[in-house]
């Protein structure tokens, strides 16, 4: 190439520097900021990404949508600039590209004009349209193969306007051609005319060999690309040649020519004509004076060969966009330098014109080129300040908020969620994720891709947690061509809004239940667990209860850091000497109690950290806290264990029992674990427990299980709780998780007892299909004790629902338990945020509905 510029003395040197120069300042300036981050550009910098970690054409299935050589450019780049951050966020590593892209294929439009003119007025011209065009700009800045593929097509024709009878360069234009179909496949829209070019450029005795030589050459370098997917086996479609499921280059090829973009005679349904009413709006002066010099040129052409080279040039890029295929708005790239040219040769030929016309007005021949070098950049520099319902290209700003929403997802530590999303971050997410995120895909490949739908999502849209929402994937989705994501973007709802000068992207979560346990999970981490204790902020105590809770919810949710923490603080401030926990921490020092509910789930929590994480100290653990309940929280009568409150229950004769503190459920696995005692007595005399506390403590239409009763170690007679004990023979926020306790042995177990126990609970039923409405607590015979209603008595009760009519508890998951729901950038909770009590019981509620409350041991 330096040859083609030896001509040029030191002082058009320094034009083309200066011209090159502002040109490219005037896409540098603002280019991190605006336009917003497309998918696109995300999507080649990932698969430079993928071949420089991994030697792959893509981080997913390579399906053969374009061709590699775009971003075997970037991979070629990143070994000059070896940091993807070394311009802020990964996406301005391409832009930075794509403006050396503009830089040097200014330079080519300015040595093409030069020598098909001979002007550098009108190779100045060219430069100057070409770079200030508004539209150009916004398009060029992006990371777009179109760009890169410019690039080529402006070094191929370079090559063949400096032919200069040297079969070399015929050679080098069509390695150059080769690289652009390499690049993107749409410059093959342009061969025939590249064909016509070389033979006009011909030496007059070797014009077909030139020709042939030509093609050879470009057939040559674009069978690189087939050859590659043959190696791989992919060139051919499924079934050819015996072939099994793989994707293929001919039928991708075929897939992409049949995309149909609608007919330019039906204005309505053309992509080509909405696209159009863009451009036209946001740059018409470079489509209306770039068209009008390209058809002038084309007559202008009937005598003038490199007038009719461009032309022709330029109305086959305009023939690839009203062909009737699909037509996206920065297809009109590759159209920029050649209207610039078209233009600047426009006006070389006019003011030619007027010289001959008016031979003594020697100073006419620069007039038209004049005329465009200083109208033309005011008014596109008014336009620049004027685009996408006015904003600017160099003061909008709509990148920053796209970057606040990446810093936001790489906030959080949720290492297994699943994120569809607009593909701009997805390199910020790989490199920044501390072991997160690696569940971060581009929505297309998870509509589309076996590998992400089938085998990572089992096809259920319910394992996608959240979305990263751009317009773009909105308008992609509301196509209707997107119903996996679709079903799931349903079922979302908006956490935090990003959004500045014309464009935002919004993160959704689903509201399916694996995802919402693992928000309010990470929610409650922050607000509840300090160091391992569990603080209640109503009243600043810690208890068993809530250390039992954050234990099982942290091995549920596989959080060993959490689970251990917990464990350990449990352990060193709670335990005593039995294997049991005080069930105050505030009151330790005058209270020695116990609560079997939590020492029964703290017991079943370390059973299924052992089978989580295969530490048999937890086991060990466990096996003494099970043998604590066994020798001090059961009353032994007649070679049956009945399970009571605490190791403070029994007294003379009598034993206290709070139902919801009945788990038959945890008792078959500690009979599974603590083979010594018989804990399926405790099983069976549970439920005789729960039936006498629910059927025989008043006379009249008793239909709900007590607060508290006690039982007569002889007769085995319950009545209502008395002093010194706790009073309290309502249903209310103790009784409420009577339900959900049952339905767990029944989720677990199958178990007929608690079905035969949660079917005497129609009153619930009853009660839910005359109001549609549930009150936090009720008298022992079903009047309203408390009438209000609250997430927290939906949960316990949903138990009963989940068993005994699913649509039912369909029902009130939604509208009383999910619309209970609150979410921001910041915190998940239920209804109360401070309430500890609500956060964990909706949360075991909402894991029992989602079917993801497991019975790890038996894993």
């Amino acid at each position: 190439m330096h040859k083609l510029i030896s001509f040029f003395n030191q002082r058009e040197e320094r034009l083309i520097i200066l011209i090159v120069l502002i040109g490219a300042i005037a896409h540098a300036v603002n280019m991190f900021n605006f336009p917003y981050y497309e998918n696109d550009e995300a999507i080649y910098l990932g698969r430079a990404w993928s071949l420089i970690n991994f030697g792959q054409m893509d981080a997913y299935t390579y399906w053969y949508d374009h061709a590699p050589f775009g971003w075997i450019m970037l991979a070629g780049w990143y070994a000059v600039i070896p940091d993807f951050f070394s311009f802020g966020f990964s996406v301005n590593f391409g832009r930075v590209f794509m403006l050396l892209m503009h830089i040097a294929s200014s330079i080519l439009v300015y040595l093409i004009m030069k020598k098909m003119t001979g002007s550098r007025l009108a190779s100045a011209v060219s430069i100057l349209l070409f770079s200030f065009s508004p539209l150009a700009i916004y398009f060029q800045r992006r990371v777009l193969l179109d760009n890169m593929m410019t690039f080529w097509v402006l070094v191929s024709l370079a090559f063949l306007v400096y032919y200069n009878n040297k079969l070399r360069n015929i050679i080098y234009s069509a390695i150059a051609f080769g690289l652009s179909f390499l690049t993107k496949e749409t410059s093959v829209f342009m061969l025939p005319v590249f064909l016509y070019v070389v033979y006009l450029q011909g030496h007059k005795h070797h014009k077909v060999f030139a020709v042939v030589k030509w093609i050879s050459y470009v057939a040559l370098v674009v069978s690189i690309y087939f050859l590659y997917a043959l190696l791989k086996g992919e060139l051919f479609p499924e079934g050819v040649l015996n072939s099994g499921e793989h994707v293929s280059l001919i039928e991708t090829l075929v897939f992409q020519a049949e995309r149909d973009g609608g007919s330019i005679f039906d204005p309505a349904g053309s992509t080509f004509w909405y696209n159009a009413s863009v451009w036209m709006k946001e740059d018409p002066v470079i489509i209306l004076l770039g068209f009008g010099a390209t058809v002038m040129n084309l007559l202008i052409g009937i005598k003038d060969k490199l007038a009719r080279i461009l032309s022709l040039l330029t109305l086959s890029l305009i023939g690839y966009l009203v062909r009737g295929g699909i037509v996206i708005e920065f297809y009109i790239i590759p159209l920029f330098p050649f209207f610039a040219m078209n233009i600047a040769y426009m006006g070389n030929y006019l003011g030619r014109e007027l010289q001959r016309i008016i031979p003594q007005k020697k100073y006419l021949t620069y007039l038209p080129n004049v005329f465009f070098l200083i109208v033309l950049p005011v008014i596109f520099l008014w336009l620049s300040f004027h685009m996408r319902e006015g904003h600017s290209l160099y003061t909008s700003n709509q990148t920053a908020r796209q970057e606040e929403a990446i810093e936001y997802i790489l906030s959080k530590q949720y290492p297994s969620a699943f994120y569809a999303m607009d593909n701009y971050g997805f390199v910020d997410l790989m490199e920044k994720n501390n072991g997160n995120f690696a569940e971060a895909h581009h929505y297309w490949k998870v509509e589309y891709d076996p590998e992400i739908q089938e085998d990572i999502l089992q096809s259920n849209p319910e394992n996608i947690d959240y979305f990263l929402i751009s317009p773009q994937l909105l308008n992609d989705v509301n196509t209707g061509v997107f119903p996996f994501i679709g079903e799931a973007l349903a079922n979302s709802r908006p956490i935090a809004t990003f959004s500045r000068d014309g464009w935002g992207v919004e993160i959704w979560g689903t509201e399916y239940p694996r995802r919402i346990l693992h928000a309010t999970w990470h929610s409650y981490k922050q607000e509840f667990i300090h160091e391992g204790r569990v603080i209640d902020p109503a009243t600043s105590d810690t208890t068993s209860e809530g250390q039992s809770y954050a234990l099982l919810r942290a091995v549920l949710m596989n959080d060993k850091q959490v689970f251990d923490e917990v464990y350990n603080w449990t352990k060193s401030n709670l335990q005593t000497e039995d294997g049991l926990f005080l069930w105050s921490f505030k009151r330790k020092e005058n209270d020695t109690g116990t609560a079997t509910d939590a020492d029964s789930d703290i017991a079943l929590a370390l059973i299924f950290a052992y089978k989580q994480w295969g530490d048999s100290t937890y086991l060990s653990e466990a096996k003494a806290v099970i043998n604590g309940i066994w020798e001090h929280e059961t009353a032994k009568v007649g070679g049956s264990a009945y399970i009571t409150a605490g190791n403070w229950a029994t007294g003379p004769g009598e034993a206290t029992i709070n139902p919801s503190y009945l788990s038959p459920s945890h008792y078959r696995i500690f009979a599974e674990v603590d083979t010594e005692n018989d804990w399926m007595s405790a099983v069976d005399t549970s439920y005789d427990l729960l039936e006498r506390c629910t059927f025989d403590l008043t006379d009249g239409e008793e239909v709900l299980p007590a607060e508290w009763c006690a039982l007569n170690l002889t007769s085995l007679d319950v009545r209502p709780s008395a002093p010194p004990g706790p009073v309290g023979t309502e249903y209310g926020y103790n009784a409420i998780r009577v339900p959900l306790r049952v339905a767990l042995d029944y989720h677990w177990f199958r178990s007929e007892d608690a079905k035969r126990y949660l079917s005497s609970l129609s009153f619930l039923e009853e009660e839910w299909q005359e109001h549609k409405r549930l009150y936090v607590a009720y008298t022992h015979a079903g009047e309203p004790w408390e009438e209000y209603e609250s997430a927290v008595a939906y949960a316990g009760n949903l138990g009963y629902f989940l068993v005994e009519n699913p649509d039912s508890a369909k029902e009130i998951y939604s509208e009383k338990i999910l619309n209970k729901l609150f979410e921001n950038e910041t915190i998940s909770y239920w209804e109360d945020p401070e309430n500890y009590y609500t956060q964990n019981l909706v949360w075991f509620a909402t894991a029992m509905y989602g079917g993801l409350f497991e019975n790890l041991w038996a894993q």
